[in-house]
């Protein structure tokens, strides 16, 4: 991964290259109804299978990038006050998300003169 930062680093077209897998690939995942549905009608009933009210259930991946040390940051629909305290400093990008912003965010987490 550290070598992959420095190439990020020092190479403008890897950095456009990363960001544009991103935004086309991971975005119109979440962005497909389909995926969407399955999810509804697959892993949430099983994920949630008897659970109360009273549970909560959270899957939260920013816990274990933050604990590996991996730049991230947030794409999502909340403002900074609704996110986790501990992750209000992370980048966030408010959806939808434009290929100038990410390019930003990318330049903000890998430190981008």
């Amino acid at each position: 991964m550290d070598a992959y930062v420095e190439r990020l680093r020092g190479d403008p077209t890897e950095r456009i290259a990363l960001f544009r897998d991103l935004l086309i690939n991971v975005t119109n995942f979440f962005r497909d109804a389909g995926a969407f549905d399955a999810l509804a009608e697959t892993v949430l009933p099983r994920l949630l299978d008897g659970k109360t009210a009273g549970n909560v259930v959270r899957i939260w991946v920013a816990d274990e990038l933050a604990r590996r040390s991996t730049p991230f940051a947030f794409v999502s629909g909340f403002s900074r006050d609704e996110l986790p305290a501990g992750y209000r400093d992370r980048p966030l990008l408010n959806e939808p998300v434009g290929a100038g912003r990410l390019q930003q965010a990318l330049a903000a987490l890998f430190a981008v003169p």
